[in-house]
């Protein structure tokens, strides 16, 4: 056993190169964990830009579904086919019931109750007072005269009454210059019925509101020659359209009943909510304060957010902190994320949003399995490594104690030989003297330092390999490399010691 206080060679020996194996575990072992820490950075990092890219992206396809169905909607308001179908059948109804008022009149002149003038009057009378769609709807009676036919009733504007309609400002039919009366009658003339769209003045509109597209449905009343006609205006049309999409995406779900749109418009300086199928009572007013001022985590609020986001490109991402509902309990201020889209047509921002603290919490669990499995590879690579220490550094003081017993028994002897060497004549002296030499040589102590130093340097390079298997992440191959190395060190010490020993008993031969 050494005596380190006496700070023998011995002992200096030992001390530096146990220093030499405790600095190179320390720095192996701190730089492992540094590596570790960088990595495990990068892994979370790249796991929550993964994770918030696929909820965006999930997210973005369910606000461009509804997109679609509010398009599809608007469309529709302004597709001819689609306003026959939708709205041809309503027009006919009304025409049905004009027309049972003319045949009740017509009958009555045959019956001699009435002549043509009276029963025609009062036809129109009747007629006239036929309103619908809050006073937009009515009816309106033509000659079936051609070129040009004349007007016989038009309720919204007098004046044209017994006009022949041959004005310019009739010439209004869609994409061409067509007599919107002419190609009535021509309809009439040849089908009995048609349906016509046109641009025509709104009655209920103000002095500056620009003629607007319109939707008619004419039938030819035969006995009379008459055109009795009726329609639509696109505008009504838009807004049905619009009512059509506020009730589909207020019914519309996802995400197992949890996902749900809502609409805002673009009025400035703040829009106001016009669909949330939770928060009906607040649809059509301008919601400010602390609640809806929370935009990005600023004083922004969230719907100027929303609309805001929509400016540059016409859709966007707002984030946000709101209560989420869970079971039996309300989590407070949870992060938001929500996609918008603006429909220019409607001027309305459509959106709808996702929780992402569910992110965050697999990210908190995987950050927890990160730190246990590095706590885990540092007691392990601690252990092993300090192990390997302690049995290495034990092999050295078993080498240097017997180098320096081997030494002290050469000293003794050569001390003898010197006192015999004395009475010994000069030439068997120097013969003496060189076969010590070549002794030296042969038994030169520095050979097990060497020795011992390529034992360090063939395990330093395993551990390099092992340092490298951590580097590249591959944690499952770490025990199996270390314990790889453990064994070369015991194959390695095993091989020193018979060496040893059969230099001993080659020796005691």
């Amino acid at each position: 056993m050494i005596i380190f206080g006496k700070r023998s060679v011995k002992s200096k020996i030992v001390i530096i190169i146990t220093l030499l194996f405790a600095f190179f575990i320390v720095t192996s072992l701190i730089y492992t964990i540094i590596k570790l820490d960088v990595q495990e950075k990068k892994e979370i990092k790249e796991y929550r830009e993964t994770q918030k890219n696929d909820t965006e992206e999930e997210l973005k396809s369910f606000v461009y579904m509804a997109y679609t169905v509010v398009e599809n909607n608007y469309k529709n308001a302004t597709d001819t086919s689609y306003l026959k179908s939708f709205y041809g059948p309503r027009l006919k109804n009304f025409i049905n019931i004009v027309e049972e008022i003319l045949k009740d009149k017509a009958n009555a002149v045959s019956n001699g109750k009435l002549n043509l003038a009276q029963a025609q009057a009062q036809a129109l009378e009747l007629i006239g007072k036929i309103k619908y769609d809050k006073g937009a709807g009515y009816i309106w009676v033509i000659d079936s005269v051609l070129p040009n036919p004349t007007m016989i009733l038009e309720p919204t504007m007098p004046e044209l009454k017994d006009k022949v309609l041959t004005n310019e400002k009739f010439n209004y039919v869609s994409g061409t210059k067509k007599n919107v009366f002419t190609e009535i009658a021509k309809k009439c003339k040849n089908d009995g019925e048609g349906f016509v769209d046109y641009v025509w003045s709104h009655p209920l509109g103000d002095s500056t509101q620009a003629e607007i597209p319109k939707f008619a449905y004419s039938r030819l009343f035969e006995e009379w020659g008459w055109i009795i006609c009726t329609g639509i205006y696109i505008d009504n049309a838009i807004k049905d359209s619009m009512e059509k999409t506020k009730s589909d995406l207020r019914r519309l779900r996802y995400a197992n009943g949890t996902g749900y749109f809502w609409l805002n418009d673009d009025t400035e300086p703040i829009p106001k909510l016009i669909m949330n199928p939770f928060i009906p009572d607040l649809e059509g007013k301008v919601l400010t304060g602390k609640k809806y001022n929370r935009a990005f985590d600023k004083d922004y609020n969230l719907y100027k957010a929303f609309h805001d986001a929509c400016k540059k490109t016409g859709e966007g991402f707002v984030e946000y902190k709101w209560d989420k509902p869970a079971k039996n309990e309300l989590i407070e201020d949870a992060q938001k994320t929500s996609f918008v889209k603006f429909f220019e047509p409607f001027g309305w921002v459509i959106g709808s949003g996702v929780y992402i603290d569910d992110i965050e919490k697999e990210i908190n669990k995987k950050v927890e399995k990160m730190r246990a499995r590095r706590i885990n590879l540092i007691i392990s690579y601690l252990s092993i490594f300090t192990g390997l220490g302690t049995a290495s550094i034990g092999f050295l003081i078993y080498i240097l104690n017997r180098l320096f017993k081997k030494t002290k028994e050469e000293e003794n002897i050569i001390k003898k030989e010197n006192k015999i060497t004395e009475d010994l004549p000069p030439d068997i002296v120097t013969e003496k003297i060189e076969n010590e030499e070549s002794t030296k040589q042969v038994n030169d102590p520095i050979e097990p330092f060497e020795k011992l130093l390529k034992i360090f340097m063939t395990e330093h390079t395993k551990l390099l390999a092992v340092q490298k298997t951590i580097d590249n992440n591959n944690y499952h191959n770490i025990t199996k490399e270390v314990q790889k190395l453990v064994k070369d060190f015991e194959i390695l010490n095993e091989k020193m010691m018979n060496e040893e020993n059969h230099k001993k008993k080659k020796e005691e031969k």
